[in-house]
Formats: C-alpha cells, structure tokens, sequence
C-alpha cells in the first residue's frame, strides 16, 4: 500500500524534479574531473537506452531475487530521457535542501554542478 509519493511531494514543494541518484567527486578534485565525469555518466545513459539489453545481465547478477520484467522496471527507472534531461537547478535545489537540513555540508557556489 502506498502511503506517499516522496517524488510528487518533492515535486510539489521544491517546483524541481527530484534527482534519483548522484555520483560525488572530492571538492578538490571537482574542478579537474566533474565535467569528464559527466559526460561520461551522460553517454552511458545514451548508451543504455540506444542497448536496453546491455546491462541486463550485470542488474541480474547484482540484484536480489529480481525477475526479468521487475529487472526491466529498475533499469527504466534510471536508463531514460529524463535522467539525461535533468538540469543544474533540481541538483541545486536538493543540495540547498541538504544544507538546510543540516545532512550536507554548505554548498560551494563556485564548483561546478552537471546535471
């Protein structure tokens, strides 16, 4: 039964999409490597969704008593247009809700955010 839906809830206070998931690099590595990590992430999703069999193999071994549609389902969740679509301000806009929240540290305005 659901009681909530944290991504509408987040959607309707925050006016953002809520990013799902998120790769972290060292503050003092940031400004070397944030970009080449984007764009790697980016064409991996690119990828993922030209190759919608390619990692099915990989979530399988990984997961736990997952069968093939339940596979499907999870790898949709974050191999789609969406992620690809998601922008700076929805990153932003959770970092600053962190901060708030006292569960980041403060948000340097000055390193780089790709989305």
């Amino acid at each position: 039964m659901l009681l909530v839906d944290l991504g509408a809830v987040w959607e309707a206070r925050m006016r953002c999409p809520l990013p799902l998931a998120g790769i972290a690099i060292r503050r003092d590595l940031a400004p070397r490597w944030a970009r080449a990590v984007n764009d790697a992430l980016y064409a991996s999703v690119t990828f993922a969704i030209a190759h919608p069999d390619a990692s099915d193999s990989y979530v399988t071994t990984h997961a736990q008593a997952m069968d093939a549609d339940v596979v499907a389902r999870h790898i949709g969740l974050y191999v789609n247009d969406y992620s690809l679509a998601l922008d700076e301000s929805a990153v932003r806009a959770f970092l600053a809700w962190g901060e708030a929240e006292g569960v980041f540290p403060g948000v340097r305005e000055d390193l780089p955010i790709f989305a």
